[in-house]
């Protein structure tokens, strides 16, 4: 299989989408240890001399579960709780023996991320359209 960033796609996603996945998830055998919690995670950045600084905080959900006895953190950022618990439980997925489960979940994240990638693309094409020439704007 090919890598995919499963973090990367679920964040991405929609609701509906994620309900979908949801019902894939095999929740009944998840343990979930902590959360999904709200927390706030420090955002650094550099300036122009290359010294950090505190641009400031962002609200995050984490969720910490176990499945069958291997665990999955999943953190995302805003308040989506679900996510968070979908992340945490696919990274324990990914980590298990769960070849069958694997790549069921494998094609339907790969579909997810082809979807996801079909929609900017259509959206960076509505937006290159109101795209100003400046050049072209010139009097002569």
């Amino acid at each position: 299989m090919m890598e995919l960033d499963f973090r990367e796609v679920v964040v991405q996603m929609d609701k509906r989408a994620l309900k979908r996945l949801l019902n894939i998830l095999p929740m009944e055998e998840v343990k979930v240890k902590r959360g999904p919690q709200p927390g706030c995670l420090m955002i650094k950045a550099k300036d122009c001399f290359g010294v950090d600084f505190c641009l400031g905080e962002a609200l995050v959900f984490e969720a910490e579960v176990e499945y069958k006895g291997i665990e999955g953190y999943g953190l995302v950022l805003a308040e989506e709780e679900e996510k968070a618990v979908a992340v945490a439980v696919l990274e324990a997925i990914f980590k298990s023996e769960e070849e069958s489960l694997k790549k069921k979940l494998y094609r339907f994240l790969s579909k997810e991320k082809k979807k996801i990638e079909e929609s900017w693309e259509k959206e960076r094409k509505l937006i290159a359209k109101t795209k100003v020439q400046f050049e072209t704007m010139v009097k002569r």
